[in-house]
């Protein structure tokens, strides 16, 4: 297998699998009465834990055979719930009505908490890994998660323990009772913030290896506890900051925000666009002051305030904001249908985002920044057109719903200025499928539109 396709393969498993929360609260069902919801919700749930017994338990032909026969009983239960509850309107049109029906609908095995930091080293080729539960942590709710990479301490040539690291930011905070916070293992020869050569033999390996410890250790947890990934921030330290930002461009839709404590400049060598309205926070401190500055002015380029900074309060790495950073996490959420879309890759693997799919894109190797792959997007709802501005991209799909165009009329892509006249139906089957194949019933997209590029 190639190295990128290995590469791909590893990460999507790694951040997609884990049943995900449900996504923006303030969000009510249009269609459906509270009472519709919650008989369909339960029928939800016991459709996917059927299929997650067919699809990961039954190991033999017998048990198989008995999960299948669960699974389509489960499965013609909730059809026959939802066209009952659908004769007057069809919730289909209504993207916040499908997210309360499927809410939490993957289950979650009970877990003992204690509100401590506890360590799960690695055995058997999974990564080791700490975290903190909280002390009433239920499997039933979906929690505020933060993906914290320890800093790196120059003195010991080592990452900071876990623990260590812990007890200096997240132990400090008032968050910790609707809160997961997991710190992966990260060895100590693993270094994190280089940017990465891909013209170089060994710069995929080396990045798969950076990537690897930290999502690998990431997709344990996800399995384990339910994680609201509507809320999953990445919070990075000394020697971790301009890898997170890296990491973020890769996978944008998937933080809810992104904290650096020890921000570093990153505007030479990294294209930010793929941030575009991703919540960051940088922590200001006297040495990290002039980069703060150049961050957030390339980061809010474009109209979209998305990068905040607050200035330090202590030492490293600044206990004595915590409590700020605790505000700011309180109200930073992903938005997984924003109406403007910037895809700038930072890698030729990762090329994806929201609801936005590139095919085959040129190489970003030995072109410079202004020739490289760049899509833009905007989707205007009340006109119920979508204007795509491509380049270095060869095709391309778009996964829709009614937040972005209104899928009962006839629509409109405009791509490099040709126009397509466009009419999907609402796919339930489709939409189904692809919350199944990203574990994440927030996951609400209902059609596709697929086109190829016209080359000027």
């Amino acid at each position: 297998m190639h190295e990128s396709t290995l590469l791909r393969s590893l990460l999507v498993a790694a951040l997609s699998f884990g049943s995900l929360a449900s996504p923006v609260a303030a969000q009510e069902p249009e269609i459906l009465s509270s009472a519709d919801v919650k008989s369909l919700n339960k029928k939800a749930a016991e459709w996917f834990d059927a299929w997650m017994t067919y699809e990961f338990d039954a190991d033999t032909p017998k048990a198989r055979r008995s999960a299948n026969s669960k699974l389509q009983k489960a499965r013609e239960s909730f059809l026959k719930d939802w066209d009952t509850k659908s004769r007057k309107a069809d919730p289909m049109a209504s993207s916040a009505d499908i997210r309360a029906v499927f809410a939490g609908a993957f289950p979650y095995e009970r877990q003992s908490a204690s509100g401590i930091l506890k360590t799960v080293s690695s055995s058997e080729g999974q990564p080791g890994y700490s975290v903190m539960l909280p002390k009433r942590y239920d499997a039933g709710i979906a929690y505020r998660t933060i993906l914290c990479l320890p800093g790196f301490d120059q003195g010991k040539g080592r990452w900071v323990e876990p623990k260590d690291h812990y007890a200096a930011t997240w132990a400090a905070s008032g968050l910790g009772e609707d809160t997961i916070v997991m710190l992966p293992e990260l060895d100590a020869g693993l270094e994190l913030d280089s940017q990465p050569d891909f013209s170089k033999p060994t710069a995929e390996a080396e990045e798969v290896a950076r990537l690897s410890a930290v999502l690998g250790a990431a997709g344990v947890v996800q399995r384990e506890f339910h994680v609201d990934r509507e809320r999953l921030i990445l919070d990075a330290g000394d020697g971790s900051s301009a890898f997170a930002i890296r990491l973020a461009s890769y996978f944008p839709n998937r933080f809810g925000g992104v904290i650096l404590r020890r921000p570093i400049d990153v505007t030479k060598e990294l294209r930010l666009g793929s941030l575009y309205g991703v919540p960051i926070l940088l922590v200001s401190s006297a040495e990290t002051k002039d980069a703060c500055d150049a961050m957030q002015k390339a980061l809010n380029a474009g109209g979209v305030e998305g990068c905040k900074v607050i200035e330090a309060a202590g030492a490293y790495p600044f206990a004595d904001s915590q409590a700020e950073i605790d505000a700011w996490v309180t109200d930073v959420r992903r938005n997984l249908t924003p109406t403007k879309i910037v895809l700038e890759p930072n890698h030729d693997a990762f090329n994806d985002a929201y609801w936005v799919r590139l095919g085959k894109t040129e190489s970003l190797i030995g072109k410079p920044a202004d020739e490289m792959p760049r899509l833009v997007i905007e989707a205007d709802k009340e006109a119920n057109r979508i204007k795509v501005e491509a380049r270095g991209v060869s095709d391309f799909s778009l996964l829709l719903n009614d937040d972005l165009v209104d899928l009962s009329k006839e629509f409109t892509v405009e791509v490099n200025g040709v126009l397509f006249k466009e009419k999907r139906d609402r796919n339930f089957n489709f939409m189904v499928d692809q919350m199944l194949e990203n574990f994440d019933p927030s996951w609400v997209f209902s059609a596709s539109f697929a086109t190829v590029v016209e080359q000027k």
